[in-house]
């Protein structure tokens, strides 16, 4: 029974992560649409990323830092 339990919420912590990181990355996504509009079809995800650390003066801040 505990394990049942343990996996099941294994199972909805899981889900929620998900959840949050679509959601966190379709922001990205919206913004850099609006802002840039220029992603590389081949890597994406990854020129999300990057765009996303950049700060575009008078139009936008960037949105992570290092």
């Amino acid at each position: 029974m505990i394990r049942k339990h343990q996996a099941n919420l294994e199972s909805i912590y899981s889900g929620l992560l998900e959840n949050h990181y679509t959601c966190l990355q379709t922001i990205m996504l919206r913004v850099s649409q609006y802002f840039e509009s220029n992603l590389d079809p081949a890597r994406w995800h990854d020129d999300l990323l990057e765009k996303m650390r950049l700060r575009i003066e008078n139009v936008r801040v960037e949105l992570f830092d290092d």
